[in-house]
């Protein structure tokens, strides 16, 4: 159901940018790219889904490797696209993929393994914590080279969560914060004024209304204007060159201004029913390596669509994260939908109705 609202959302969102576009010049580009993706994804969630998920046990960390080699890759010049300033893209044959998308479940099929083979061990802190800590530190430090500053917090987030699910010591995080305190300290000053323009239009978008507070301004606006069951779908104003990122980081204000109350409430208890069941497939998961992977493909999908919606709503700072299933963005939901097929494998094998 996501995938279809997802389906329709990108048509209506992308058909009047992709035909003023120079370089495209057809209504059609978008949705035809999407319907692409979408149909090769399917075939990976049914591959998936069919695919016995100790298999991932067994190449996890060769999987984990390969999605290193491509975040790697994608900062070389001449093989990673620049687009915004940032380097995150692979572009082949027309198609473009971000390699911190396939990054997001090759970590989270890593740590599963980790803690499998380690799990005794997981609440000491050297021989348990710290060397998948620091890999994960690593994995993230890759990805703010592009830069991409969202993905990396929501891929760290995700993963110590994943590790205090998995019995981490909370305590454990204080001295490797204190150890990590000069990088962060480097990175706030070298990025000062960047941050506290961010912190600033988050509390007040009306200090720069033509500019950094803009996009969360029309996206407001775009919710407001939707009411109870909105304009109408197709009708959206804040679409026709008003709201920028309309098909991929704010496709919900369009949404809402759409579908008004009842659309954006509808998705939103989609994904709540995506958490609940993803929550008891974890629970029943007959092994460990089965519920903590369960875990974080659940976590990957319910909170990243809760961090995009927090954006939208002006409820966090904004940050670039695209809606999981919903978004333009073909590498995005190509392994949002793998991901997806691995979690229905593991609720396949699960004793007692889910």
């Amino acid at each position: 159901m996501l995938l279809s609202v997802g389906i329709v959302m990108v048509y209506s969102t992308s058909t009047l940018v992709a035909l003023e576009d120079p370089a495209t010049s057809n209504a059609f580009f978008f949705i035809k790219k999407q319907l692409i993706w979408a149909f090769l994804a399917c075939i990976g969630l049914i591959f998936c889904m069919d695919t016995d998920y100790h298999i991932f046990s067994k190449y996890g960390f060769l999987f984990y490797l390969a999605a290193l080699f491509l975040i790697v890759l994608v900062l070389v010049p001449g093989i990673g696209v620049k687009y915004n300033g940032a380097r995150r893209w692979i572009r082949i044959a027309g198609f473009g993929f971000q390699p911190s998308d396939c990054m997001k479940i090759g970590l989270v099929i890593w740590i599963a393994k980790y803690v499998e083979v380690n799990y005794s061990r997981i609440k000491k802190f050297y021989y348990g914590f710290l060397p998948i800590f620091g890999m994960i530190i690593f994995t993230c430090f890759l990805i703010v080279l592009e830069p991409d500053f969202g993905t990396a917090c929501f891929l760290l987030f995700v993963s110590l969560t994943l590790l205090w699910i998995s019995g981490m010591c909370i305590w454990h995080l204080i001295p490797m914060f204190i150890a990590c305190l000069p990088a962060i300290l480097f990175l706030a000053i070298f990025k000062l004024n960047h941050i506290y323009a961010r912190i600033a239009i988050y509390f007040n978008p009306e200090l720069d209304p033509l500019g950094k507070g803009f996009q969360i301004r029309q996206s407001l606006i775009a919710l407001g204007s939707g009411g109870i069951s909105g304009v109408g779908l197709g009708w959206s104003r804040q679409k026709l060159f008003f709201l920028s990122e309309e098909s991929t980081d704010f496709i919900f204000a369009i949404l809402g201004e759409e579908l008004g109350w009842i659309g954006t409430t509808s998705v939103i208890l989609l994904y709540l029913c995506f958490l609940y069941y993803g929550w008891k497939v974890a629970r029943k998961a007959p092994d460990i390596f089965g519920s903590i992977l369960a875990w974080g493909i659940t976590m990957l999908v319910s909170f990243q669509a809760i961090f995009n919606i927090a954006v939208v709503t002006h409820s966090i700072p904004a940050k670039g994260i695209s809606l999981p299933l919903i978004s333009f963005g073909g590498s995005n939901l190509f392994f949002t939908m793998l991901s997806i097929g691995i979690l229905l494998n593991i609720a396949g094998q699960v004793k007692s109705d889910i």
